[in-house]
């Protein structure tokens, strides 16, 4: 049996041939699934625009591979219940998922355009400016260790006094427009914000073709800007360009302190986004020549948790057993529980945590549904590892509770009132929670009141103290709608959330808006439409003897373009 944690990975199975109509039940459902992608969910999401069509892939630890099993489990009322392909292919179509919930504009990251004219720092103020200044080297300078706080100062003061007589290189006055985009970007009350952000997007535009240690830098800085914007694509292409600039000016293999500061930073900004997305990371430690720090920095123990954070990231990438994912899932537990207190002390990225802890057990969340929906009660345990129902159970309860604890910590961070309002990379992270937490609700609902809903609901008030831009205001309408559809549920009964968004902020496709405006007027009628007879969770017959690993069973063709081989990849 092959670990989870082998560095090969299993070469491709046969695709199976579709299933016959004689070995599907009643409902519509195969008796005996083929392998295939099921919990495991990759999804493509393709949109037609005036310049040609948009393809993106997300991988099955990004929140949006979860819409399919949000519309398999909580189905619209009045709407057919909708299972996943019982084909194995390499990647899944979301588009009807993606559409169900209105999620165009997020899925896209689809940009305002800029109507500002740029005049340079010359039409901001300095008083301004050194406000966002003040707040980047609080929040956002301690996550990027390669920057000197002096020396940036002191740039700062060159670029808005006259009579210095101090000549910067373009890739220095790079790093402090990119600074104060960072440092505006959460104060939505401070003048010439708007201004800070369009320059530094401008800035990253003058460094696209520049090779160096200095623009490496300055596109990490943009990446970690665009991923606080609520644009994680944008972000993760600033990340590629940022590493593929390294490996071109050698900063991997350049033995300096700053060089190492920068290749570690990557490596851990690529981490945390591409686990989130469920994209491919492209920076590998071997990859690093530089020893990691192995002190007791803010950037050692930083690279330590984003180790763990790849582990866990790991799981989903190979084609293994229940039972030896269960097991790896519990030893990257281990490891993040003995490290949580340096965490919280030295790191002040207790969300990462949290996330982290969501992820790497929501497989076995998304398989206790699964089973619940087929009206499997036990396995035999013999058939399948050893691995009993409890045990699914506690490994589903583990990524519950941290969804609870990403509510938790949201709401006590928002109650600081530190001006966080701006950062909308606060949505996606309470986006997996309720999802999760709504999820965790169907699951429960036969084991009588929980607070599920109320922790949903405490994320949905979260949501909207972000204001109504995207990526916030269509993540708050699909929260609104999955706690409509599981309160339309047969087993449960409550008030719908209909008064939450007004007409003017419902959330609009920007490929169709007006077809996507209709859809959503005829989803929330449709939300008052009841259909008691409707089975959300029909039994298919199925017996003890099931196999766990039928329903577990991934294809992830998600490979990475270092270790591809042209003339053996399927479809190239």
């Amino acid at each position: 049996m092959m670990s989870s944690f082998s560095s090969t990975v299993n070469g491709p199975r046969d695709l199976p041939t579709r299933t016959c109509d004689n070995d599907r039940s009643s409902d519509g459902l195969p008796r005996s699934l083929p392998p295939r992608l099921n919990i495991f969910n990759n999804i493509r999401a393709t949109q037609d625009t005036p310049r040609g069509r948009i393809e993106l892939f997300y991988g099955a630890s990004s929140p949006f591979s979860v819409l399919p099993h949000l519309d398999a489990h909580v189905p619209m009322q009045g709407s057919p219940v909708v299972y996943l392909d019982t084909v194995a292919e390499e990647i899944q179509n979301g588009n009807r998922s993606i559409r169900s919930y209105n999620y165009q504009n997020i899925v896209f990251d689809h940009l305002p355009s800029p109507d500002t004219h740029l005049d340079g720092l010359g039409s901001t103020s300095y008083a301004s400016a050194k406000i966002a200044l003040r707040n980047f080297l609080v929040t956002a300078c301690p996550r990027l260790p390669f920057l000197d706080p002096g020396i940036l100062c002191a740039n700062f003061e060159s670029m808005y006094s006259r009579n210095t007589g101090v000549t910067l290189f373009a890739a220095e006055k790079a790093l402090v427009i990119t600074a104060l985009g960072l440092g505006a970007l959460p104060l939505i009350e401070l003048s010439y914000r708007q201004l800070f952000i369009e320059q530094a997007r401008a800035e990253a535009v003058t460094m696209l073709y520049d090779i160096n240690m200095k623009t490496v830098q300055v596109t990490l800085m943009m990446a970690l800007f665009e991923f606080q914007a609520g644009s994680p694509n944008i972000c993760y292409l600033h990340l590629g360009s940022a590493i593929r600039k390294a490996f071109a000016a050698g900063v991997h293999r350049t033995d300096t302190h700053e060089a190492k500061q920068t290749m570690w930073a990557l490596y851990c900004n690529e981490s945390m986004v591409s686990f989130t997305l469920g994209k491919q990371p492209g920076l590998a430690e071997k990859h690093i020549t530089l020893p990691r720090a192995d002190d007791a920095s803010h950037s050692a123990h930083l690279v330590r948790l984003c180790t763990i954070v790849r582990s866990a990231y790991r799981i989903y990438h190979l084609d293994d057993t229940v039972v030896a994912d269960l097991t790896a899932a519990r030893s990257v537990h281990q490891q993040l529980c003995d490290f949580s207190a340096l965490i919280k002390k030295n790191t002040r990225l207790e969300i990462v945590y949290y996330v982290t802890k969501l992820l790497l057990f929501r497989p076995f969340l998304l398989l206790c549904l699964e089973l619940k929906r087929r009206g499997v009660n036990d396995v035999l345990r013999e058939r399948n590892g050893g691995v009993e129902m409890v045990e699914l159970h506690e490994a589903a309860e583990h990524s519950m509770q941290a969804a609870r604890d990403i509510v938790d910590f949201c709401d006590s961070l928002f109650s600081l009132d530190i001006g966080i309002e701006g950062l909308y990379n606060h949505a996606f992270y309470l986006e997996s929670a309720c999802f999760v937490l709504g999820l965790a609700a169907v699951y429960n609902a036969a084991h009588g009141p929980s607070d599920y809903l109320e922790k949903v609901q405490t994320g949905l008030r979260l949501l909207r103290r972000l204001g109504s831009r995207e990526p916030v205001r269509s993540t708050s309408a699909a929260v609104e709608q999955m706690i409509n559809r599981i309160y339309a549920l047969p087993e449960r009964s409550g008030p719908l959330v209909r008064e939450t968004i007004s007409g003017d902020q419902l959330p609009t496709a920007t490929a169709n808006p007006s077809h996507d405006a209709d859809q959503s007027a005829n989803s929330i009628a449709a939300l008052s439409t009841t259909h008691p007879e409707q089975e959300v969770f029909a039994p298919v017959g199925w017996n003890d003897d099931i196999l766990l690993d039928d329903l577990w069973s991934m294809m992830d063709w998600n490979v990475g373009f270092p270790s591809m081989d042209l003339t053996s990849t399927p479809g190239l």
